[in-house]
C-alpha cells in the first residue's frame, strides 16, 4: 500500500471513530447532525439514494429510524465494533483496503 492510501485509510478510520464517539453522547440529537456532516464530507454523487433514504427515515422517525436508536441499547463495545465494521469494512469507502478494517 502506498503512503497516500495509508493516509486516506487512517483519516477515514479516525473520522469514523470521532463520529461514533459524538453519536454516543446523544444519539437522538446527533444522528441528524451526523448525516449533515456526512453529506458535506462525501463528494456529490456518492451514495445519494442511500443518504436520501437515511434522511427520510430520520425525518419521519418511522420504522427504519427505530432500529438505529435500538442499536444504542446494545453493549457499548459491541455497538461500536458493529458500526466500525459496517462503515469501515462495508461498502462505504470506495478506496477500501483490508487495512482499514484493522486486518
Amino acid at each position: 500500500m502506498d503512503i497516500i492510501s495509508a493516509m486516506k485509510n487512517a483519516a477515514f478510520s479516525t473520522a469514523v471513530t470521532a463520529a461514533l464517539n459524538y453519536l454516543e453522547k446523544d444519539p437522538k440529537a446527533n444522528i441528524p447532525k451526523a448525516m449533515k456532516l456526512i453529506d458535506t464530507a462525501l463528494p456529490d454523487g456518492w451514495y445519494e439514494e442511500q443518504r436520501a433514504a437515511f434522511h427520510k427515515a430520520i425525518e419521519e422517525k418511522g420504522n427504519w429510524y427505530q432500529p438505529l436508536l435500538k442499536a444504542y441499547q446494545l453493549d457499548t463495545g459491541v455497538r461500536k465494533t458493529f458500526f466500525q465494521n459496517f462503515i469501515c469494512c462495508g461498502p462505504a469507502p470506495r478506496w477500501k483496503t483490508r487495512s482499514v478494517c484493522g486486518q
